[in-house]
């Protein structure tokens, strides 16, 4: 994931009931809105084809996603 933003990801970071875990992929701030929400859609096909193991799932969240869905949500994406 940080590869396609430029940006080093963290390692992740489990939950103490190793349930779920956490991945920061820091984002430039100043994107326009349809580049940030490119960068969004695009973050999250990669998730989705990322190979994972049957039952787990990833989702792209925080500031820029948030962002992206609020600024998406009357254009039918």
């Amino acid at each position: 994931m940080g590869e396609r933003v430029g940006e080093e990801a963290s390692p992740p970071v489990p939950s103490p009931d190793g349930e779920a875990a956490l991945l920061n992929v820091p984002l430039e701030t100043d994107l326009s809105p349809d580049e940030n929400a490119d960068v969004i859609e695009s973050s999250r096909a990669d998730a989705a084809q990322a190979g994972l193991p049957e039952g787990l799932e990833v989702q792209v969240t925080g500031g820029p996603a948030f962002r992206a869905d609020v600024a998406s949500s009357f254009d039918g994406r």
